[in-house]
Order: C-alpha cells, then structure tokens, then sequence
C-alpha cells in the first residue's frame, strides 16, 4: 500500500499474539474494522509523529512439556528413567502441569509436584517410583514333612530382584533330595 507502514505481528514463544494497543486503542487483528493486511497491522496515510505499540499476548493452550517416570534402581538408592513411559503433553503457557502417576505392576509412585508451563516448552515433571517389597519362604513338601518354612525367610526382596536357590541340600534317611523347585529368576509381584 502506497504511503502506509506495515507492522508485522510478532511471534513469542509459548504465546499467541492477539492485536496492538496504542493508549486506548486497540487494533485487534480478529476485528473486520481494523485495518490488517493479513495479519499485519497498515498504518495509513496521515499517522504522524512517534508511535508506541505494544502487543497483546494470550497464553498458548498448547505449549508442550515432558512427563519422567523414573523406577527406583534394583539396587543402591538411584532412580533411572523407563524411557518408555516418557509423555510429551500440552497445557497453556505458566498454568500448572497435569501429569499424572501410573499404576504400574511392583512399584508404588511417590509424591510428586505440578510445575509451571514454561513456555519454550521446556518444563519436566519428574514422578518417581519405590519398588515394592516382597518376601522368599523356602518350605519342604511332601507326605512325611510338614510345610512349615525351612530357614529364615528372605524379606524386603525388591520386585524384580534377581533370585537364587539356597544350597541347602537336605538329607532324610531313607529319603533321596530332589532339590528345591517353584522359585522365578526375579523376584514377582508377591511373596514366594
């Protein structure tokens, strides 16, 4: 357009721009009287002098922030990341988070806090998750010995613990040992 100055619109990130303030006035690029090529702002013939614009800005529904889930180590007191339950969410720029436990098999999520959204889209929230614990009882069966538990029993086995049979070989006269059996490579979600 001949004589006019184009504004553009800005862009900011994890917002979304919504028009120009100049005093009183507002020149919104959603309203049909405003004068906007595209989305840019025409000042026309006859605007003079300084002006200062300032944009208005509207927090974006849809900023994107990252969901952690982090299991409690087999061992030790470290914490490492399931990067399979890894979420990519969305919410609007400087609201609170919406993440959200799992219920996951053998492991119980701790608490944890909401962040602000940043707006580059950089908030983590991260949920941490204990390994439940269980306990190994070793009991000899069969028709002339009573089930009663053999040995201490293990407790606070951590799920998913790798376990071993004890060495304990028996000997009964008159009996052959066939060994000790039913006992999974990892410790499972309930005492064995």
């Amino acid at each position: 357009m001949l004589g006019s100055v184009i504004v553009p619109n800005p862009v900011k990130q994890g917002y979304i721009f919504q028009g120009w303030e100049l005093g009183a006035d507002t020149y919104d690029k959603n309203d049909p009287d405003t004068k906007f090529v595209g989305t840019d702002l025409v000042l026309g013939i006859g605007t003079v002098g300084a002006l200062n614009l300032s944009a208005k800005w509207e927090a974006s529904p849809n900023t994107k922030y990252t969901v952690k889930h982090l299991l409690q180590d087999v061992e030790g007191d470290g914490y490492t990341e399931d990067e399979s339950l890894r979420e990519e969410m969305s919410g609007t720029t400087g609201a609170d988070t919406a993440a959200a436990a799992k219920s996951l098999t053998g492991f119980t999520a701790q608490p944890f806090e909401q962040v602000k959204i940043a707006a580059d889209g950089t908030a983590v929230v991260e949920i941490k998750y204990n390994r439940n614990t269980y306990t190994v009882t070793y009991k000899v069966t069969g028709e002339h010995f009573a089930a009663d538990p053999y040995g201490t029993p293990q407790t606070d086995v951590r799920y998913g613990a790798a376990l071993t049979l004890i060495p304990d070989n028996m000997a009964k006269a008159g009996y052959e040992w066939s060994g000790w059996s039913g006992l999974p490579a990892t410790m499972p979600a309930g005492d064995v």
